[in-house]
C-alpha cells in the first residue's frame, strides 16, 4: 500500500499543495486500517 503510494506520487509529479493532501489523505487511511 504504501510503496504503491509513494510510486503514484512520483509518477505524478504532484505539486505541493497536492502532495500535501494526498499525505493527509494517506494519514488517515493508515489511521482507520490501525483499528
Amino acid at each position: 500500500m504504501k510503496e504503491k503510494l509513494i510510486n503514484a506520487i512520483k509518477n505524478h509529479k504532484l505539486d505541493h499543495k497536492h502532495l500535501n493532501e494526498v499525505i493527509k489523505l494517506a494519514k488517515e487511511e493508515l489511521n482507520k486500517t490501525k483499528d
